[in-house]
Order: C-alpha cells, then sequence, then structure tokens
C-alpha cells in the first residue's frame, strides 16, 4: 500500500502549462532549484518503472495536487545512483522537472552562466543545458539517447 509524502512545487505555472516551442518536450526537461526531487512527464524516457512507491503529491503554484503515479530512474548515464530516482507525475504538462537539490545532495554541483548550465560529479561534465530564450527557464537533456 502507497502513503503520500507532499511537496510543494515552487516553479513559475509556465512550467506546467505553456510548452517551449523552440525545445522537443519529450527531450529536454527544466533544471529546476525549487523543486524537491526529479518529477518526469508520464511519456517521458525512464528505466525501472514500478507502481509499487511512496506517491508524491505535489501542490502546484495554482493550488492544483497532483500525485505521482510510478517511481522510476532517469535515462542519464554518468550521474550518480543516488541522483537517478524520478517521480512520474501523469497530471503534469509539458515538461519534466529535474531537481538541482538532488543532483547537489548526490555529490553533483551545478554552475550557471549568463546562457549555460553545467552539472559535474567528481569533476567530470555529466550534463549540460541552455537557457530558454522564451522564458529564461533552464533547459537540460532528459535522456543520454536522442
Amino acid at each position: 500500500m502507497s502513503s503520500h509524502v507532499k511537496t510543494n512545487l515552487s516553479v513559475n505555472h509556465t512550467t506546467t502549462s505553456t510548452p517551449i516551442p523552440e525545445y522537443n518536450n519529450n527531450y529536454y526537461a527544466i533544471l529546476d532549484s525549487g523543486a524537491s526531487h526529479h518529477f518526469l512527464l508520464e511519456d517521458a524516457p525512464t528505466k525501472a518503472k514500478t507502481a509499487d512507491h511512496t506517491q508524491k503529491e505535489v501542490k502546484l503554484p495554482d493550488g492544483t495536487i497532483i500525485n505521482s503515479s510510478h517511481k522510476c530512474k532517469l535515462d542519464l548515464q554518468n550521474i550518480p545512483k543516488e541522483a537517478s530516482d524520478g517521480y512520474i507525475l501523469p497530471d503534469m504538462k509539458n515538461h519534466s522537472l529535474l531537481s538541482v537539490t538532488h543532483l547537489c545532495k548526490a555529490g553533483c554541483q551545478v554552475q550557471f552562466t549568463g546562457h549555460t548550465c553545467i552539472v559535474t560529479y567528481k569533476g567530470k561534465e555529466v550534463m549540460r543545458g541552455q537557457r530558454s530564450r522564451i522564458n529564461g527557464l533552464w533547459l537540460v537533456p532528459r535522456t543520454s539517447h536522442r
């Protein structure tokens, strides 16, 4: 039986309601410093997807509450095992969210510059993204495979 864990999702509402047209939503995720966990679209590429998990309850900025349906592993190479767990939110729209907090707790470092963000682990680059021209959010590859 699943239990619930409540989370407030402190991202701009455009994250869940307005697509970023210059990018493929399933290939890119938003690198989010306010997300407590990695939250993924229902059709995002993942590994080891299971419905047997402690359900996450997420409160969006507009007050809407959505729940996770599955726990999964990110389809990203070279990130630490401790940073690979994510949760599928079937009611989330348009973009997955990768948690800066979750990455840093696992030993990654995240650097933001004017137009680029770089995630490193043990001194080695594991992810690189860019700032959206549309809304200024940081976009990173959601999978190691295109």
